[in-house]
C-alpha cells in the first residue's frame, strides 16, 4: 500500500506544466459528467434554433427570393431539420485544417444540386428543400464545438452549451454582416464552408475555459448576458444566419433567380426582448410550421 502510495505521488510530482494542465481539464471532464454533462449528443444546434434561424435568414434576402422561400417554407424548415437524424456523423463536423470533417463538402453537394432544380420545371419545392439542407450545413460549421478536435458530441459540455444557446436564443441579436464573402464570389462553395470553420474555431477555447475555470467544472447557471459563453452563442448565431443568406442568395443568383429588391435590414433580438429593451425589441414574429 505504501509502495503504490510513493508512486503516485512520484508520479505527480514529476508531472510537468503541460500534462498537469491536462490532468486538471481530465479531472473537470470527469466531474461534468458526474454531474450530467455527458448525454448523448444533440445537433450543433436544436431543431428550436434552426427554425428560428431559418425565419432570421429569410429576413436577410431580397425580396424576391424571400417571397419563394415563404411559399415554400415548411420545404425549406424540412431541409434545415431532416439531417439532425443523423448529427452524430462527421459529414456534421468541419476542422479548419480539414483532417477530419465533410460538413464544407455537404455544403457543396447540396448547393450544387439545388441550383441544378431551381432550373427545372415543377420541381421549385424540391430546390428549396436543398436550399434548407445547405443551409444545415452551413450552421453546422457555425457551431464553434463542431469545429473543434474529437468526434461529434465532444467536448462533454457539448449538449449542455447546445441547450443553453437554444434557452438564450431569445436574446441574440442578427446583425447583417455587409462584408462580401470571396469564396462565394468565387463559387468556391466548399471553400466558403471551410473559411467558416476556420473563424469559428477560435471560440472553443474560450468556451472550455468558461466551464472549466481553473480546472474547476462550472454550469451554464453562472453564465449571464455579459459572459463569454453567451457573446459567442450570440455571434455564432448572427454568423449562421448571415452566411445562410448569403449562400440563398449566390446560389439563386447562380440559376439566374431575381434578386430584386433589398432585405429587411435586422438588428432586433431573434426573440423576446430582455427586460431593458421593452417592446421595442420585439421579432416581427413568424408561426412554425
Amino acid at each position: 500500500m505504501g509502495r503504490n502510495g510513493s508512486a503516485l505521488e512520484l508520479s505527480a510530482n514529476t508531472l510537468n506544466p503541460a500534462q498537469e494542465r491536462l490532468m486538471r481539464f481530465v479531472l473537470a471532464a470527469s466531474a461534468l459528467l458526474l454531474i450530467g454533462f455527458g448525454s448523448s449528443p444533440a445537433g450543433a444546434w436544436t431543431d428550436a434554433t434552426r427554425r428560428r434561424m431559418v425565419d432570421d435568414a429569410i429576413r436577410l434576402t431580397p425580396p424576391a427570393l424571400a417571397t419563394v422561400l415563404e411559399r415554400y417554407r415548411s420545404d425549406l424548415i424540412l431541409g434545415m431539420t431532416d439531417p439532425l437524424k443523423g448529427e452524430a456523423g462527421e459529414e456534421h463536423r468541419q476542422h479548419p485544417a480539414g483532417n477530419y470533417g465533410r460538413a464544407a463538402d455537404r455544403i457543396a453537394l447540396h448547393s450544387k444540386q439545388a441550383v441544378t432544380i431551381i432550373g427545372q420545371p415543377h420541381r421549385l419545392r424540391l430546390a428549396v428543400y436543398a436550399l434548407g439542407t445547405a443551409a444545415h450545413f452551413v450552421a453546422d460549421v457555425d457551431f464553434p464545438l463542431n469545429c473543434s478536435p474529437g468526434p461529434v458530441g465532444d467536448p462533454v459540455f457539448y449538449t449542455n452549451y447546445v441547450k443553453y444557446a437554444e434557452k438564450m436564443m431569445p436574446y441574440f441579436l442578427v446583425v447583417l454582416d455587409r462584408k462580401p464573402a470571396p469564396d462565394l464570389a468565387k463559387n468556391k462553395l466548399e471553400a466558403f464552408g471551410k473559411t467558416a470553420a476556420l473563424r469559428s474555431s477560435q471560440f472553443v477555447s474560450p468556451i472550455q475555459s468558461a466551464y472549466t475555470p481553473d480546472g474547476k467544472p462550472r454550469s451554464t447557471a453562472h453564465f449571464d448576458e455579459k459572459s463569454v459563453p453567451f457573446g459567442v452563442a450570440s455571434l455564432s448565431y448572427s454568423q449562421a444566419v448571415n452566411d445562410i443568406a448569403r449562400l440563398w442568395a449566390h446560389l439563386w443568383r447562380s440559376a439566374g433567380g431575381d434578386l430584386g429588391g433589398q432585405p429587411n435590414l435586422p438588428g432586433t433580438p431573434s426573440g423576446k426582448p430582455t427586460p431593458s429593451q421593452g417592446a421595442k425589441g420585439k421579432k416581427h414574429g413568424r408561426s412554425t410550421p
